[in-house]
């Protein structure tokens, strides 16, 4: 998934659940035939070497191309230049005709007029790509459901439905019978429906319905994305503060990763709200507590 570092957690997402069940994902896009057979494609091109989000062979009595799906967190304006570059490049490694699907999970940024295809002209070298932009948001919940399968589960809360379609999705995903299986897919439910949703009522399905212990989750480094996020929100919609919201959120961070660590006098200190943001979204790499007290003093001798 294209985007900056702080779009990893559905990133990872996004992959985990596409490379689990490819066909289940292709068929919900519209980007399976009939009677179709699949087989993952490498992701590495080159020349120069760039990485697509899923690519996949595809196979029918009639029809033999590569599928190429692109998923974006948001509708990004260089996203249709992108594709012309992924197709040709697609197409000089496999030779074969190659079909696109932007998949894009949230309607933010999202412009009314949405083009379809894109031309590049690079003097006498003409490159036009047509491509389907799949607004996540606008495709049934219950089609997904109806698939049974677990790998689209995550996806139900970004979907077109209500909360009975996520209840319905929740309690499916909370009778996994693995455990680990269920815990990862939880996860990839709180980091995805943490874009629509706010953080505490996702975590009311999940506590709700079992899925998952919810101070394992709260630990983890999803949950201090989505906190992070939902400040930086906040922050672009005026609703709060923005430096004391950043503090609230990162002093919150820091009690429940180093309990009875005191930082206020420090954090107080700083003075760049981008560095404090920032420091939000990495305190899952610091593992000690005498690490981060010093990157909050380095941070306050710049100001």
């Amino acid at each position: 998934m294209s985007g900056a570092a702080d779009n990893k957690p559905y990133d990872t997402a996004f992959k985990d659940l596409a490379d689990e069940d490819p066909e289940a994902l292709l068929r919900l896009v519209g980007a399976l035939p009939e009677g179709a057979t699949i087989k993952p494609l490498p992701r590495e091109m080159t020349a120069p070497a760039l990485f697509a989000d899923q690519l996949y062979e595809v196979i029918s009595e009639t029809e033999h191309f590569v599928a190429h799906l692109e998923a974006q967190t948001y509708y990004a304006d260089d996203v249709p230049s992108r594709v012309v570059k992924y197709d040709v490049i697609i197409w000089i490694n496999t030779g074969l005709p190659v079909r696109s699907f932007i998949l894009v999970l949230s309607p933010r940024g999202m412009p009314a007029e949405v083009p379809t295809e894109f031309t590049v002209e690079a003097g006498g070298l003409k490159m036009t790509a047509e491509f389907h932009v799949i607004k996540l948001w606008e495709i049934d919940a219950q089609w997904a459901l109806a698939m049974n399968s677990e790998s689209l589960l995550p996806f139900v809360s970004l979907m077109k439905g209500g909360e009975a379609e996520i209840a319905q999705g929740s309690k499916a995903l909370s009778q996994i019978a693995n455990a680990t299986r269920r815990i990862e897919l939880a996860l990839h439910f709180f980091v995805l429906g943490g874009l629509r949703y706010s953080a505490d009522y996702v975590l009311k399905m999940i506590e709700r319905y079992g899925m998952f212990p919810l101070q394992q989750l709260k630990e983890s480094s999803g949950y201090q994305f989505i906190l992070a996020q939902g400040v930086e929100q906040g922050i672009e919609k005026g609703i709060e503060k923005g430096r004391q919201a950043v503090e609230e959120v990162l002093l919150s961070l820091i009690e429940k990763k180093f309990p009875g660590l005191n930082l206020n006098a420090e954090i107080d200190c700083v003075h760049d709200i981008e560095a404090l943001k920032q420091l939000c979204f990495n305190l899952d790499q610091v593992d000690d507590a005498e690490e981060l007290r010093a990157k909050v003093n380095k941070l306050a001798t710049k100001n």
